[in-house]
């Protein structure tokens, strides 16, 4: 069995949009709103479930110190999955 991201596989199967998206902050491991997160991206980190990985970043100053360690560049949550929607053109935006 291939390995699979689950939020991948659930988009085609929702029937409304979730109320919230949590993601895990890359230094604290706490969860915290994707909408509030900046992402570090194709940068030398390798990813979990993805050649093109992103890294959740609580602000800023993680953000930039994340970007100095790894290269890659910084963005915003939709910015940084709008790849993944390339490749997968069954995920609802």
């Amino acid at each position: 069995m291939q390995p699979h991201c689950a939020f991948r596989r659930s988009c085609p199967e929702l029937d409304k949009a979730p109320k919230t998206i949590q993601v895990g902050d890359y230094g604290t491991k706490a969860l915290i709103n994707c909408r509030n997160v900046l992402l570090g991206h194709r940068g030398s980190k390798p990813g979990v479930m993805t050649k093109n990985a992103k890294w959740a970043l609580a602000n800023k100053a993680n953000a930039e110190k994340f970007k100095k360690e790894f290269g890659g560049r910084i963005a915003g949550f939709d910015e940084a999955l709008e790849p993944s929607y390339r490749i997968s053109p069954k995920i609802p935006r």
